[in-house]
């Protein structure tokens, strides 16, 4: 069976992943103004600021991925769970206006909340499209840890050929 883009088995792992990535995305697109007013900086530390408060988020994700997500050996909802709840931690500390070190706490919730939901999106999407067969011939029990497709549809697709 050929997959649409508005498959009902994907509807709700292409809102959450939409949801998500626009919701960061937004905060990035208005984190700088946000430091540079809560601090006072000028333009160029204005940059600084918000590329190293970009780099924390980017550092947790990838520690997130390498480190818990790809061992992990549970379902995939339950990372998402974490995840999402690590993203609104993370926006809520940001939204307090109070310390530069508040805001490297709430990237680094946001990084990490990003590093355990999207390889578990991905992972969900992916286990609920493909036959049950195929699902059984990657792992027994029907079951399938985030780690087996966090390389993506090209490692799925590779699993299930065999």
């Amino acid at each position: 069976k050929r997959l649409r883009f508005l498959d009902p088995r994907l509807r709700l792992y292409l809102l959450c992943s939409f949801g998500g990535f626009t919701g960061f995305a937004g905060l990035q697109q208005t984190l700088g103004f946000r430091l540079q007013d809560m601090l006072s900086l000028s333009g160029t530390e204005t940059a600084q600021y918000t590329g190293f408060a970009l780099m924390i988020a980017a550092l947790f994700s990838f520690a997130m991925q390498l480190f818990v997500a790809s061992r992990f050996q549970g379902r995939p909802i339950t990372l998402i769970r974490a995840g999402v709840a690590l993203l609104m931690t993370g926006a809520l500390i940001i939204a307090i206006p109070a310390s530069f070190v508040l805001v490297l706490v709430g990237m680094a919730c946001l990084g990490a909340g990003l590093g355990l939901a999207v390889p578990a999106i991905a992972a969900s999407a992916s286990l609920a499209v493909i036959s049950r067969r195929a699902r059984c011939r990657c792992r027994p029990c029907h079951r399938m840890p985030c780690s087996r497709v966090r390389l993506g549809a090209a490692d799925l697709w590779f699993s299930v050929r065999d």
